[in-house]
């Protein structure tokens, strides 16, 4: 934004913080072989800590620090609760103004370069689609893709996983192996 570029966020909740808006809802269909199902998005659960310290978690313009939070903080552990986190990017949203270039209640089904010159340059063609799950764009019909929607296929064997599936080279014993000595 700084720099003159012109950015919209699109998040999927109601509220900006991804993954750190923790929720207790529970989707019903688990094994998620209902197409049709509500989708619970949050990945946090109730006592989640982060794995890394809050040093490396921050970005460069606002340290992730109790004192730079503005008051916000209610966690000053080194390895701070996901509520911590939460509060952290809602400070940054705020202090850098970025609330109103974030599109609330929106998920991206896909996303593909606008023709144009210049790979590095080219802007974003995104199909956003609504809560409801109907697309921004006709041609993108399914809005019920996101990273945390799983496929409910059963697991490849392990001798599936070793060939990739398809009886093809893959996977950690893929190539060439080494000997010792």
């Amino acid at each position: 934004l700084r720099e003159g570029h012109h950015v919209t966020v699109f998040e999927q909740s109601n509220d900006i913080g991804g993954v750190w808006n923790y929720s207790d809802e529970v989707e019903e269909d688990l094994l998620g072989r209902d197409p049709a199902r509500r989708k619970v998005h949050s990945s946090c659960y109730a006592n989640l800590r982060t794995n890394l310290p809050r040093e490396i978690m921050g970005f460069s313009d606002l340290p992730f620090i109790p004192e730079a939070m503005g008051g916000r903080s209610r966690d000053p552990r080194r390895y701070p609760h996901h509520t911590e986190v939460l509060a952290y990017l809602h400070c940054f949203a705020d202090r850098f103004d970025l609330r109103r270039h974030i599109r609330l209640n929106t998920r991206v089904v896909s996303a593909s370069p606008l023709p144009g010159p210049g790979a590095v340059e080219r802007p974003l063609e995104a199909a956003p689609c609504d809560e409801a799950g109907s697309s921004g764009s006709s041609s993108h019909d399914n809005c019920n893709r996101n990273s945390n929607s799983y496929d409910s296929s059963p697991p490849p064997t392990s001798r599936e996983a070793a060939a990739g599936g398809d009886g093809s080279a893959a996977g950690p014993h893929a190539g060439p192996q080494r000997g010792r000595g």
